[in-house]
């Protein structure tokens, strides 16, 4: 059994380099897809380089830029596996043994979704995991049994929450993998404390709309089913 891992990447040329590059000798791998949503910086460019010497990275370019639930849901229908793991482009620290660990749980049908939580990375990221881990990018599941949870493709930063809120709703098992010394570059440093703040407010929002749709979804798919809601 082998896994396909998703990238969904905007205006990442500065870090996705990092990423892809501990990605390079991990099996079993069938593809790597980037998605570059509607990117303005040369992500695109950095990945055909990493093309030339890495058969099973492929690039999908969506333009405008559509959201990042849109790109996860653009290349988990591209992927040649029903395993998906996906990866933010802005990772910093990720080795191929954390890429395992978050894996194995899912190709050993001991979970329905691994997510990774970061630990011992930036006091900033591994209190946003501890206070919030719902928020993770990091995850590893069978698409077949998300490819119709409701409202993914618009849920924009919000769609951890809609993936969270649908295995909660349907009971499935969630395994959570503590990755150590990880970290993201975020936005503030990618942008500016100015904007970057404000890029991080718009992404809050989304994040906080899309988990209250995703709750109510839960509820309802609970009472249609007829089970207890908790």
């Amino acid at each position: 059994m082998s896994v396909s891992i998703v990238i969904p990447a905007y205006n990442e040329a500065k870090n996705i380099a990092t990423v892809l590059l501990a990605l390079h000798d991990i099996e079993p791998v069938a593809a790597i897809i980037v998605v570059d949503d509607g990117s303005q910086d040369r992500t695109a460019d950095v990945v055909r380089r990493f093309m030339d010497t890495e058969p099973r990275l492929r690039l999908i370019r969506q333009c405008p830029n559509q959201g990042k639930g849109a790109a996860m849901v653009a290349g988990a229908k591209q992927a040649p596996t029903d395993v998906v793991l996906f990866l933010d482009a802005d990772l910093v620290g990720m080795t191929s043994g954390h890429v395992r660990a978050l894996v194995l749980p899912i190709l050993a049908g001991q979970a329905d979704m691994s997510m990774a939580l970061f630990r011992q990375g930036r006091v900033i990221t591994d209190l946003s995991h501890i206070v919030t881990p719902g928020v993770s990018g990091q995850r590893c599941l069978r698409w077949s049994q998300f490819q119709d949870a409701p409202g993914l493709r618009e849920a924009g930063y919000g769609a951890e929450m809609v993936i969270q809120q649908h295995a909660r709703a349907r009971d499935m098992k969630i395994e959570r993998v503590i990755w150590q010394g990880v970290t993201h570059v975020t936005k503030e440093e990618k942008l500016g404390l100015g904007i970057g703040f404000f890029a991080r407010l718009h992404s809050d929002v989304q994040i906080v709309r899309w988990f209250v749709r995703a709750l109510w979804a839960r509820w309802s798919h609970s009472k249609r089913q007829g089970i207890s809601w908790s």
